[in-house]
């Protein structure tokens, strides 16, 4: 989802959709905040990012993904893709895990060791609580999946 960090860009792939992303935002902070809002509420989350000249507003949910992408003239596309926060949460987290170093930096003015260390441990944190909720809803959707399961089997013998 997420390409190694490079001279202040990221490439950003939902689905066939493709951009470029600026240091300009706070790229891992926000994705890792959007995806866990939108699994622990359960509603769509919108996010902005500033692409210096294009401009991408993405609304992220549980099943699909929707890019508003503004260009240096001022004209707008839409595109929307079948994939959402389910398919591309671990995708983002192991892209931000792998390159946790580089992100680290992402948005640190100069190579200070106490910056980067407290980013670090920033997105260390903010990692683990995606991981856990992601885990949590799986383990819900499952432990739904076993109940419909157990209630077809019920009705199946009393036939």
């Amino acid at each position: 989802m997420l390409s190694k960090p490079q001279f202040g860009w990221t490439d950003i792939t939902i689905g066939d959709w493709t951009g470029k992303l600026s240091y300009i935002d706070d790229v891992p902070v926000v994705l890792l905040n959007a995806f866990y809002n939108v699994f622990s509420n359960q509603k769509p989350e919108v996010v902005c990012f500033d692409a210096e000249g294009m401009n991408y507003w993405i609304v992220f949910d549980l099943l699909d993904t929707i890019i508003i992408t503004e260009d240096e003239n001022c004209q707008y596309s839409v595109s929307r893709q079948n994939v959402g926060v389910r398919e591309l949460g671990m995708k983002m987290w192991n892209d931000i895990y792998r390159e946790l170093k580089d992100w680290a930096y992402w948005a640190i003015d100069d190579n200070n060791a106490k910056d980067y260390d407290e980013r670090k441990e920033l997105l260390h944190n903010k990692l683990q609580q995606l991981e856990d909720i992601i885990l949590f809803e799986l383990e819900q959707r499952l432990s739904t999946w076993m109940k419909e399961c157990d209630n077809e089997n019920h009705q199946t013998r009393q036939t």
